[in-house]
C-alpha cells in the first residue's frame, strides 16, 4: 500500500501543480489587458484561446497516461493470473515464492489502476469542467463585445459624416458671406433668392444681418483688407 499512497500523493500534486498553471494564465491575461490599450482586446482573446488550446493539450496527455496505466495494470494482472495458474499445475521448491512474484504483480497492478482512476477523476475531468465553464462564459463576454464595438463603430461612421456635412456646410457659409460683402461692395454678383435660402438655412447669420454688419465704413474696410490678403 506504500506505492499506492505515493502514486496518490503525486497525483494531489500534480493537480495543484494544474491549478497553479491556470492562476497564472489568468494573471498573464489580467496583464495584458491592462497593459496593451484601447486595442487590447483581439490580443487579450489571442492570449486566451492560446491559454485554452494549452490547456486541452495538457488534458489530452493526462488522459493518455491515464489509459496508458490502466492498459499497464491491465496486463500486469494477466500475468500474475498467468503465473499463479502455472505453479498451480507444478510442484516445487519455488512454487511457494512464484505465488509470492504473482501477487506482488497484482498489487502492482491495483496501484497503477488506482493512480489511473485518481488521474481522470482528479485532473482530467476537472479540467475539462473548468475548459467547458470559461468556454461559456468566454463566448457571453466576446458577443457582449462584439455587438458594442460594431455600435462604437455605427456611431464613428456617423460622426464621419457628420463631420464632412459639417465642414461642407461651413464652406458654404463662407462663400455666402463672401458673396453678400462683394455685393455691398458692387464687385460680385447679386444674391438670388436661392443663395439667400441657402445662407439662412447654413450660416449662422442671415444675409442681412451681413450686409448691416458691414454698414460702418471702418468694418466694410476691414473685411475688404482681410480678402485682399487672402
Amino acid at each position: 500500500m506504500s506505492d499506492l499512497n505515493i502514486f496518490t500523493s503525486a497525483t494531489k500534486l500534480l493537480s495543484y501543480i494544474v491549478d497553479w498553471m491556470l492562476l497564472v494564465f489568468d494573471i498573464f491575461a489580467l496583464i495584458e489587458r491592462t497593459e496593451i490599450g484601447p486595442n487590447g482586446f483581439e490580443e487579450l482573446r489571442k492570449s486566451i484561446k492560446e491559454g485554452q488550446d494549452f490547456t486541452k493539450d495538457i488534458a489530452a496527455i493526462l488522459h493518455e497516461r491515464s489509459e496508458l496505466e490502466i492498459t499497464y495494470a491491465k496486463h500486469l494482472s494477466k500475468l500474475a493470473a498467468k503465473i499463479n495458474k502455472v505453479t498451480r499445475l507444478t510442484l516445487g521448491t519455488t512454487q511457494h515464492a512464484w505465488q509470492e512474484v504473482a501477487l506482488q504483480m497484482e498489487n502492482e497492478a491495483d496501484t497503477h489502476r488506482c493512480f489511473s482512476s485518481s488521474l481522470e477523476e482528479d485532473v482530467v475531468k476537472p479540467i475539462k469542467v473548468l475548459l467547458e465553464c470559461q468556454h461559456k462564459q468566454r463566448k457571453i463576454l466576446e458577443n457582449s463585445v462584439d455587438k458594442v464595438f460594431k455600435t462604437l463603430n455605427d456611431r464613428r461612421n456617423e460622426e464621419l459624416k457628420a463631420k464632412k456635412l459639417s465642414y461642407a456646410c461651413a464652406r458654404e457659409n463662407e462663400r455666402m458671406q463672401e458673396q453678400a460683402v462683394d455685393c455691398k461692395l458692387n464687385k460680385g454678383k447679386l444674391l438670388t433668392e436661392k443663395d439667400i435660402h441657402k445662407q439662412n438655412r447654413w450660416g449662422p447669420f442671415k444675409v442681412q444681418g451681413t450686409l448691416e454688419g458691414v454698414d460702418d465704413e471702418r468694418t466694410l474696410e476691414s473685411i475688404t483688407n482681410k480678402r485682399l490678403k487672402g
